[in-house]
């Protein structure tokens, strides 16, 4: 006869279980990261003619017009926003030849006028964008297709 091995022999049966934990992981990762939400089409709405503080709610990707006083705080080395009239803070990234300068907080135009400064009212249409992430992460990023006059 022969003698069994010394030693524990109990956790020898959990062996398999145990390598199939990443995978389960990787999968239940995977089943949160779908989004049913993301594959629809937007909708198209009447959403150019909200006012600011009812254009958040629209769905990503659709224009509306947005309008906030310029604005900015400490955040990262100052992060530059619009301050909508119902508090939420809007982050813009701004059409192509614009620029926004942080000290003296100013939105200068293509044409290299100063359209705007601190404190004063600026108005934009463009699209909220869910697709984009921000180092300040005040409120929502919104891609401006247009700087409308004052």
């Amino acid at each position: 006869m022969t003698k069994p091995p010394s030693g524990p022999r109990r956790l020898e049966g959990m062996r398999h279980p145990i390598r199939l934990l990443p995978v389960l992981f990787v999968l239940a990762i995977a089943a949160c990261s779908a989004s049913p939400a993301a594959s629809t089409p937007p909708s198209p709405t009447s959403a150019a003619a909200a006012s600011p503080s009812a254009s958040l709610s629209v769905k990503p990707g659709v224009t509306a017009d947005y309008s906030g006083i310029l604005s900015m705080d400490t955040i990262e080395g100052g992060c530059p926003f619009l301050q909508a009239d119902n508090g939420d803070k809007l982050q813009v990234i701004y059409p192509d030849g614009w620029q926004l300068n942080k000290s003296p907080l100013e939105l200068v135009a293509p044409d290299g006028s100063i359209h705007s400064k601190g404190g004063d009212v600026v108005s934009i249409k463009g699209s909220k964008s869910d697709e984009m992430v921000s180092i300040c992460q005040i409120g929502p990023i919104i891609e401006a297709t247009e700087v409308l006059d004052r």
